[in-house]
């Protein structure tokens, strides 16, 4: 795949006119994933179901090559994809323009988390649990909501600096002062996201 891509990029190289964004698809499969346990890859909403590599190159791409670790949303590709084609509709506030980024102009993250969700099937019948996931720069919260008769929420907190494989949820170790507000804050971000 790396050398195809590259013979795509350099094909490109003289337009000056196109610009290629490449984005995996939704995580590592179990059998392939080599961060932390299989149940954590593809078809989660931990980071090895939901991180994937982005590359942006071509035209306008500025200061390359160059590594943003800065928080970014499939969902913002949509207004790079307008903003890059000088377009000036707007497509709501989910998406946010990557252009910054590409043009080296940013100065600070555009974006100060990042929001998930995924529905599975509850047996046969329609889709029933909802499980979200909001994170910053440092810390995810996971929420898994089970349907009635149940109907009970369970959660999962993570520090991604501390702990990159997910292994330690912090809500069983007690909320300490410092972890309380950076909660309240997810929590009410899975609260109110569509």
């Amino acid at each position: 795949m790396d050398r195809q891509i590259g013979r795509l990029l350099q094909a490109l190289s003289g337009s000056g006119r196109t610009t290629v964004i490449f984005v995996g698809d939704n995580g590592t499969p179990g059998a392939a994933y080599f961060g932390g346990a299989s149940a954590q890859a593809k078809g989660t909403l931990y980071d090895g179901g939901v991180r994937v590599p982005m590359i942006i190159a071509g035209a306008g791409v500025r200061d390359t090559p160059r590594v943003v670790d800065d928080l970014v949303h499939m969902s913002d590709l949509f207004a790079t994809i307008l903003d890059i084609m000088g377009e000036t509709s707007t497509v709501g506030p989910s998406s946010v323009s990557l252009a910054p980024y590409i043009d080296n102009t940013a100065t600070e993250s555009l974006r100060t988390h990042v929001f998930s969700r995924r529905h599975q099937q509850n047996g046969s019948g329609p889709y029933a649990l909802h499980n979200e996931m909001a994170r910053n720069d440092q810390y995810k919260l996971i929420r898994r909501r089970l349907p009635p008769p149940i109907a009970s929420t369970t959660d999962e907190l993570y520090d991604l600096l501390d702990d990159g494989d997910e292994q330690t949820n912090l809500l069983p170790l007690g909320m300490n002062s410092p972890l309380q507000p950076i909660y309240d804050e997810l929590s009410a971000l899975l609260t109110i996201a569509p």
